[in-house]
């Protein structure tokens, strides 16, 4: 029996969200219900042109609420762009945010948030728990399943200047709210839905290996993994039936519940440090680490990753150790085959320079804190070399 995570003291922190088809439409009675006046609209070009935000604003204006609309939100929010919302909330008099769009907008959001409350930069609070004064009231509406920022307590921004990316962790930045609505996914790019996929997999896999997971983690984690490899092994990923996009919907609840609650590991240390040199999207990024993670941690927890190893579909009773860390590596790739996704290191217009950089950020990435070994500098270099 491994015991060793039973007696620990744990807490799961989740805000309310409703989910199912079409539940966007309560956007503006939640809105009412939380006191909303003047609402900032969190978006991208991309959702406006789609016509969410269009439908947003009506049923807002349904309900008497007024609304400014702020949509310079590029992937993987800049810290300049939470400053302009900030001062865009702070002008029209807001008191209230409403996330409209994936993972890049919920955090901006977050972050005008933190901004507003603590009239102080966003910058000042990266880390863990440094936020003095609750955000706004903060509605997500999201448009990408598996980032868990709508359910989350963290928030993931760019400094471009370090070319890095920071964290800040905090109850203070747990929306109030996340209305997940189907219909939304439905129309995003294909290729979005693909990272959704990665995105979803290798958060419910290090939330199960992670030093902070519990009973309640594991629960979430294990069932994102077999939806998601469910969808893999009947060919579903290019649907854009809803029945498909409501599972993987489910799927990245659960990937988020477990994920915020258990934090993550190597493979977010190492594709945060290679996003901020990239501006890739997340879900290609941790594609590229996953394997090499396993690899890394798996004689740490077996027991751990055979579990997972069962949850993919895989028959692992005749198979020693090796065999099977080697079988669940596999069928990733099979998956990431499946994607499109088998591009090294090198083929973003890195080149072996930048490793001694690129080695120091994944250092310093809270992530790397719950990963079940402790990697030192010589092991995150000689992951990285061998991806190039």
């Amino acid at each position: 029996m491994h015991m060793q995570n039973e007696f620990m003291l744990r807490k799961f922190v989740s805000p309310e969200f409703v989910f199912g088809e079409n539940c966007r439409f309560l956007i503006g009675e939640y809105a009412k219900k939380l006191g909303g006046r003047i609402v900032l609209i969190v978006t991208d070009e991309g959702l406006v042109k789609a016509g969410w935000v269009e439908e947003v604003k009506a049923y807002l204006a349904n309900k008497g609420i007024k609304f400014v609309i702020f949509s310079g939100v590029t992937p993987n929010p800049r810290v300049e762009e939470i400053g302009k919302g900030a001062v865009v909330y702070k002008n029209e008099s807001c008191n209230m945010l409403v996330a409209v769009g994936g993972g890049s907008v919920i955090d901006c959001a977050k972050g005008i948030g933190v901004t507003i409350a603590n009239a102080k930069p966003v910058m000042d609070f990266v880390g863990v728990d440094k936020i003095r004064y609750p955000i706004p009231p903060l509605i997500c509406l999201p448009s990408t399943p598996g980032t868990g920022a709508d359910l989350s307590q963290v928030a993931v921004l760019s400094n471009t200047q370090e070319h890095s990316k920071v964290g800040i962790v905090s109850k203070a930045v747990v929306p109030d709210l996340s209305l997940i609505d189907p219909v939304i996914v439905t129309t995003i790019p294909q290729y979005h839905l693909y990272c959704s996929l990665m995105d979803i997999l290798t958060h419910a896999i290090e939330a199960f290996v992670s030093k902070g997971s519990s009973a309640i983690t594991d629960l979430h984690a294990l069932d994102a993994i077999k939806r998601i490899t469910n969808i893999f092994d009947l060919g579903l990923i290019s649907s854009q039936d809803k029945s498909v996009v409501n599972d993987i919907s489910i799927a990245g609840i659960e990937a988020g519940l477990a994920f915020s609650n258990a934090s993550l590991g190597l493979v977010h240390s190492l594709s945060h440090s290679f996003e901020g040199l990239t501006d890739i999207s997340h879900g290609e990024s941790i594609s590229i680490f996953l394997e090499a993670s396993i690899n890394f941690n798996y004689d740490t927890v077996p027991h751990k990753y055979k579990a997972i190893g069962k949850c993919m579909g895989l028959s692992l009773d005749r198979m020693d150790p090796n065999e099977i860390k080697e079988a669940i590596i596999e069928k990733i790739g099979l998956f990431k085959k499946t994607l499109g996704f088998n591009k090294k290191i090198c083929d973003y217009g890195i080149n072996r320079d930048c490793i001694p950089f690129l080695v120091q950020n994944a250092m310093k990435d809270n992530c790397i804190i719950t990963n079940p070994h402790r990697p030192n500098r010589r092991d995150i270099e000689a992951i990285y070399e061998k991806l190039f």
